[in-house]
Protein backbone atom coordinates (compact mmCIF):
# COMPACT_ATOMS: atom_id res chain seq x y z
CA UNK A 1 0.00 0.00 0.00
CA UNK A 2 1.06 3.51 -0.93
CA UNK A 3 0.46 6.22 1.46
CA UNK A 4 0.49 9.96 0.40
CA UNK A 5 -0.85 12.70 -0.97
CA UNK A 6 -1.71 10.96 -3.84
CA UNK A 7 -3.89 8.35 -2.26
CA UNK A 8 -7.22 9.25 -2.51
CA UNK A 9 -9.83 6.73 -2.09
CA UNK A 10 -13.70 6.36 -1.89
CA UNK A 11 -15.90 5.12 0.63
CA UNK A 12 -19.56 4.83 0.43
CA UNK A 13 -20.46 3.59 3.96
CA UNK A 14 -18.07 5.51 5.97
CA UNK A 15 -19.33 7.09 9.19
CA UNK A 16 -18.37 9.94 10.96
CA UNK A 17 -19.70 10.48 14.33
CA UNK A 18 -21.53 13.70 15.03
CA UNK A 19 -19.83 15.96 17.61
CA UNK A 20 -21.58 16.80 20.87
CA UNK A 21 -24.56 19.07 20.49
CA UNK A 22 -24.60 22.08 22.44
CA UNK A 23 -27.91 23.59 21.38
CA UNK A 24 -29.97 24.56 24.46
CA UNK A 25 -32.82 21.70 24.77
CA UNK A 26 -36.50 22.91 24.93
CA UNK A 27 -38.23 24.71 27.79
CA UNK A 28 -40.34 22.08 29.36
CA UNK A 29 -43.92 22.94 28.51
CA UNK A 30 -46.69 24.08 30.64
CA UNK A 31 -49.41 20.92 30.96
CA UNK A 32 -52.38 22.01 29.04
CA UNK A 33 -54.73 23.94 30.33
CA UNK A 34 -58.61 22.93 30.23
CA UNK A 35 -60.84 25.35 27.86
CA UNK A 36 -62.51 28.02 29.58
CA UNK A 37 -65.94 27.53 30.09
CA UNK A 38 -68.70 29.25 27.74
CA UNK A 39 -69.97 31.93 29.50
CA UNK A 40 -73.08 31.11 29.37
CA UNK A 41 -72.52 28.13 31.33
CA UNK A 42 -70.63 30.11 34.36
CA UNK A 43 -73.05 31.76 36.91
CA UNK A 44 -72.34 35.38 36.49
CA UNK A 45 -71.87 37.55 39.48
CA UNK A 46 -73.62 41.08 38.44
CA UNK A 47 -74.42 43.96 40.26
CA UNK A 48 -77.49 46.07 41.18
CA UNK A 49 -77.49 48.20 37.31
CA UNK A 50 -76.48 45.56 35.49
CA UNK A 51 -78.64 43.18 32.67
CA UNK A 52 -78.41 39.43 32.00
CA UNK A 53 -80.58 36.55 29.83
CA UNK A 54 -81.21 33.72 32.04
CA UNK A 55 -82.08 30.77 29.51
CA UNK A 56 -82.20 26.69 30.27
CA UNK A 57 -84.21 24.84 32.43
CA UNK A 58 -85.35 25.91 36.00
CA UNK A 59 -83.42 23.26 37.83
CA UNK A 60 -79.77 24.56 36.03
CA UNK A 61 -80.35 28.21 34.43
CA UNK A 62 -77.96 29.70 32.30
CA UNK A 63 -77.04 33.70 33.06
CA UNK A 64 -75.19 35.30 29.88
CA UNK A 65 -74.45 39.47 30.61
CA UNK A 66 -76.04 41.27 27.89
CA UNK A 67 -75.77 44.96 28.06
CA UNK A 68 -79.04 46.69 28.83
CA UNK A 69 -79.91 48.73 25.23
CA UNK A 70 -80.02 44.87 23.90
CA UNK A 71 -82.66 43.70 22.04
CA UNK A 72 -82.89 40.18 23.01
CA UNK A 73 -85.35 38.58 24.55
CA UNK A 74 -86.17 37.88 28.05
CA UNK A 75 -83.54 40.57 28.71
CA UNK A 76 -83.92 41.89 33.14
CA UNK A 77 -82.31 44.06 34.87
CA UNK A 78 -80.81 43.53 37.98
CA UNK A 79 -82.32 45.36 40.89
CA UNK A 80 -80.14 43.77 43.83
CA UNK A 81 -77.84 40.95 44.66
CA UNK A 82 -78.22 39.57 48.31
CA UNK A 83 -74.67 37.64 48.77
CA UNK A 84 -74.53 35.06 51.20
CA UNK A 85 -77.59 32.78 50.80
CA UNK A 86 -79.56 31.01 48.19
CA UNK A 87 -82.70 32.06 49.91
CA UNK A 88 -85.15 33.68 47.04
CA UNK A 89 -87.32 35.07 49.69
CA UNK A 90 -84.25 37.51 50.87
CA UNK A 91 -85.23 39.40 47.63
CA UNK A 92 -88.20 41.07 50.19
CA UNK A 93 -90.55 42.15 47.48
CA UNK A 94 -87.76 44.38 45.68
CA UNK A 95 -88.07 42.39 42.09
CA UNK A 96 -90.51 40.14 40.14
CA UNK A 97 -87.87 37.19 39.76
CA UNK A 98 -85.07 36.03 41.76
CA UNK A 99 -82.11 33.44 40.71
CA UNK A 100 -80.09 31.73 43.52
CA UNK A 101 -76.18 31.60 41.97
CA UNK A 102 -72.99 30.02 42.53
CA UNK A 103 -69.37 31.04 41.83
CA UNK A 104 -66.72 29.43 43.44
CA UNK A 105 -67.32 29.47 47.12
CA UNK A 106 -69.91 32.89 46.69
CA UNK A 107 -73.08 31.64 46.40
CA UNK A 108 -75.73 34.73 46.17
CA UNK A 109 -79.32 36.08 44.89
CA UNK A 110 -79.88 37.62 41.65
CA UNK A 111 -82.98 39.54 41.94
CA UNK A 112 -84.23 41.37 38.68
CA UNK A 113 -87.08 42.66 36.63
CA UNK A 114 -87.83 42.54 33.13
CA UNK A 115 -86.64 44.84 31.02
CA UNK A 116 -88.90 46.39 28.03
CA UNK A 117 -87.52 47.24 24.96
Amino acid sequence: MVSGADDVRAFDHVHVPKEPSTATPPAPQPPEQPAAPDPGEAPVHAEAGDCVVVTGPENAPKVESKGCTEKVADLCKVVKVVDNTFDLDKRNGVADAALAQQLETDKFVLCMEPVKN
